[in-house]
């Protein structure tokens, strides 16, 4: 769980500012801190949702969901915009994952998020070393940010991701 609401509140510093948070690109991983764009009682201004993809739902992904789900008021005040899930990635499109998501959320293409240019970030929480570093390149390669859980492939394939 400790994790998961990690990886949220990456997500929420990524939306919170286009010019800070956390910018994965080919040649680096640029992390700063960005204050919370306003306090959590205030009302959030109509922006455009940041919409997002999470490449694995098993443990950590599915935590990350439903804490964007049922949390998404809270997040989106301190991201400064909603942010929503438009597609998560998995292997075994059967398996029951203790979440509901939206109808065609959840698909094993992950094509439809590398060629989708309105997913600004990914959630990569697949863990392992591959298929996690060649779907890594593979998005880092079309341009999208991304937050990770996954130390070992950062510690194993650093050199080559940043």
């Amino acid at each position: 769980m400790i994790i998961s609401l990690l990886v949220c509140d990456a997500i929420a510093l990524v939306a919170s500012n286009s010019l800070g948070g956390i910018t994965c690109l080919a040649d680096r991983l640029t992390v700063t801190h960005v204050p919370d764009s306003q306090p959590l009682g205030e009302k959030v201004v109509e922006m455009s949702p940041l919409q997002i993809a999470i490449v694995g739902l098993g443990n950590v992904g599915s935590g990350v969901a439903r804490i964007l789900t049922n949390h998404a008021d809270t997040i989106a005040r301190r991201a400064g915009r909603p942010i929503v899930i438009r597609r998560a990635i998995v292997r075994d499109l059967s398996r029951d994952r203790g979440i509901t998501l939206p109808k065609g959320v959840v698909t094993d293409d992950l094509e439809s998020v590398i060629s989708d240019p309105n997913i600004e970030v990914v959630a990569q929480l697949m863990g392992g070393l591959e298929p996690a570093r060649t779907v890594m390149l593979r998005l880092l390669e079309a341009g999208k940010n991304i937050v990770t859980a996954n130390k070992a492939l950062l510690c194993e394939h650093g050199d080559e991701i940043f």
